[in-house]
């Protein structure tokens, strides 16, 4: 690849955050799997210097309906390096079809992969005679003598209408051994720098990976980008990041002004502990000032623990933050605020003598 065009795709990988120079591949070879109704298929690793546009593909042709009145399944599946389903796509002349042959409706393929992306899908339980409640029969309009049992009445919300098997057999083949396959490649070929990329990605299954398994000493390498999960991550992905923060980071000064700036963007328990954690460390005036540009955003509480972290260092003030504090001196603020700002204040104002 041209040393240009790669570096251009580097940055649209990560923007402003530093690549490690790793691909996601050590070679192009494939995976053969036999799932536990007897296919065999081939996994693909498709390669790519973005670390979140890698992944791994197989073309799938299989039976679904015992009593052929489905057409069978031909698609591709995709996954990430970790093995988590991410998409299908069917050639275009054989789309998805339900029982008797009818094709699959938008809304059916956006359950479908809902369906598939959830490793923890209540068919994960179930055997293939589970599925279907023989005591009443349904009909079909395009075979003669074509018959079938009705979908559980429990089921229905789990599957897609009309495909109980086709749900049942793609959610096998996205989430049984192929899956599982591919982990254990990723696995096997772990090391620091893929960890990093995994760290750097957009992928909340890569973040929360990484942060599992990263060394004490690697952690306090890669502080500033689990600093970035703590501020951007998805769901549980800043509280997972924040337990994995090195304890001695909140005593590096080359660190204070990115812990202090999350209070803007995370929830009120993170806020609360990372006031917490500001107790009793010592402060840069730049420092102090970005704690004290954020006051706006806590509760009363959070803002007298605050006020505690600024007159610990009450002597890094600066006249223009001491002024900003002033603001705090009065009835709106509330009375208990109100005091500890004027005592924050008379101590800055003594500081010299």
């Amino acid at each position: 690849m041209n040393v240009l065009v790669s570096v251009i795709l580097l940055s649209a990988c990560y923007g402003d955050r530093k690549p490690v120079g790793y691909l996601c591949y050590d070679s192009p070879d494939t995976l053969s799997v036999e799932t536990e109704n007897k296919l065999s298929i081939l996994l693909r690793l498709v390669e790519n210097p973005c670390i979140d546009s890698c992944y791994f593909i197989s073309h799938v042709f299989t039976p679904v309906c015992e009593e052929n009145i489905c057409y069978p399944i031909e698609l591709d599946i995709k996954w990430d390096l970790l093995g988590y389903f991410t998409d299908y796509k069917m050639p275009v002349n054989s789309p998805l079809t339900k029982f008797d042959h009818q094709p699959f409706t938008d809304s059916d393929h956006l359950k479908m992969r809902a369906i598939l992306s959830d490793k923890h899908a209540v068919l994960r339980h179930l055997k293939v005679e589970d599925l279907i409640d023989k005591s009443i029969t349904i009909k079909s309009a395009v075979k003669v003598d074509g018959i079938t049992g009705a979908t559980r009445a429990s089921l229905k919300d789990e599957v897609v209408g009309g495909a109980i098997y086709s749900t049942y057999t793609l959610w096998r083949l996205a989430n049984g051994i192929a899956a599982d396959s591919i982990r254990k490649r990723t696995e096997s070929r772990l090391d620091s720098a893929l960890l990093a990329n995994f760290l750097r990605s957009e992928n909340p299954h890569y973040q929360y990976f990484a942060l599992e398994r990263l060394s004490d000493k690697q952690a306090r390498q890669l502080a500033g980008d689990i600093i970035r999960l703590i501020r951007e991550g998805e769901s549980n992905v800043p509280f997972f990041a924040y337990n994995r923060l090195p304890p001695d980071i909140w005593n590096d000064p080359a660190y204070h002004v990115k812990l202090i700036s999350m209070i803007e963007s995370v929830d009120f328990k993170l806020k609360n502990a990372i006031l917490n954690q500001l107790s009793g460390v010592l402060l840069s005036p730049v420092s102090l000032d970005t704690l004290i540009c954020r006051l706006d955003q806590l509760t009363p509480q959070q803002l007298l623990k605050a006020l505690s972290v600024i007159e610990q260092n009450v002597r890094k003030l600066t006249p223009d933050t001491a002024s900003y504090l002033k603001s705090y001196q009065n009835e709106n603020a509330g009375k208990e605020i109100a005091e500890r700002v004027s005592q924050i204040l008379t101590l800055w104002n003594n500081r010299s003598q």
